[in-house]
């Protein structure tokens, strides 16, 4: 798949968030609040289960759903708790909806429900756009703090400021969404996606990005694939005597730095024949058979054998990058 440049154009998509607040063990919804930048709401219940008809979050969501949406709905961290609620609420509901899941790891990067009649609603996580608490991201976008309870979230739903708090909660991710999304798309040039790297790729693809990058053809894809190998991680010296200071190195930004560096694309050719020797100076992936001495110390090229990465002597075939074949040479 080509990578090209996208015109520059603001999303034009509404936000709004919503928040729910539920017993410490984590079963029973009893208050959900919703906000849009113009219009607050909140919805009650004594403690339930999500799916419960009476609950919080069924009033909720029986109203969200009721008509066509366009918008992103955003909960702070929802992908691992907000929208899990949420899922369990419209698996209780049969067919009259459907869910379609775009998981990260453990978590919920996106929600999309669908009804039977075509309509559609997105439930994102904002934590994946920013990865801070909420306080901290108050602080830093808008110089303010949450509404502080004192940390008793364990009587918060006997508690009188229960709704200043949601609301506050709403409100204040609402602003911070809208101040990330200003920046984004009018200080950087970039556009507002579902996570962090979505908005990086788009900013590239806006700003950074001037001609159409094509990818390479399936040959080449799978002769690359077949060069890249997981990390060493040998013990090369257990112990060194004491009083000796050790140093740590790392690279910053290693991924980032080889994506700007030239790239094979297609599939050039195939020599073959014990006197051919490819062009270790071109760019490129080699599957070749190599020989390396065996009185060699620390041999460099990787191997896979029975599931095990190797750094074998003696004969043996594989793909590796030109880059590697010249530091084995």
């Amino acid at each position: 798949m080509s990578l090209s440049p996208i015109p520059h154009s603001k999303n034009s998509t509404r936000l709004a968030v919503y928040d729910i607040e539920t017993t410490t063990d984590l079963k029973n919804v009893y208050l959900v609040g919703y906000y849009n930048g113009e219009f607050y709401a909140y919805w009650e219940s004594k403690p339930l289960p999500p799916e419960h008809p009476d609950s919080a979050l069924a009033q909720f969501l029986t109203w969200y759903l009721s008509e066509p949406r366009k918008q992103w709905l955003y909960a702070h961290n929802g992908g691992n708790f907000d929208n899990v609620f949420s899922l369990r609420w419209l698996l209780s509901q049969g067919p009259k909806y459907s869910a379609e899941l775009i998981p990260v790891q453990s978590t919920i990067l996106r929600l999309r429900v669908m009804d039977t009649t075509g309509s559609r609603w997105d439930f994102l996580d904002s934590f994946r756009l920013l990865p801070g608490s909420l306080d901290k991201l108050a602080q830093t976008f808008l110089g303010e703090r949450k509404v502080d309870i004192k940390h008793d979230y364990e009587n918060l739903m006997f508690n009188p400021m229960r709704y200043d708090y949601l609301r506050a909660d709403c409100v204040l991710l609402y602003r911070i969404l809208q101040k990330y999304r200003a920046k984004l798309e009018g200080e950087i040039g970039g556009r507002l996606a579902l996570s962090i790297a979505g908005c990086a790729m788009k900013t590239f693809q806006m700003s950074h990005l001037e001609e159409t990058l094509e990818s390479g053809n399936a040959g080449s894809d799978r002769i690359s694939r077949d060069a890249y190998y997981g990390g060493r991680v040998e013990v090369f010296k257990k112990s060194q005597p004491q009083g000796t200071v050790a140093t740590l190195y790392d690279v910053n930004s290693m991924y980032p730095w080889a994506m700007t560096q030239e790239m094979p694309v297609n599939l050039v050719g195939v020599k073959s024949g014990k006197s051919y020797a490819p062009n270790l100076e071109a760019i490129g992936f080699v599957k070749c058979r190599v020989e390396v001495p065996r009185e060699t110390l620390i041999p460099v090229l990787p191997y896979r054998q029975c599931g095990k990465l190797i750094f074998p002597t003696g004969r043996f075939h594989g793909t590796w990058s030109t880059v590697e074949l010249r530091r084995a040479i």
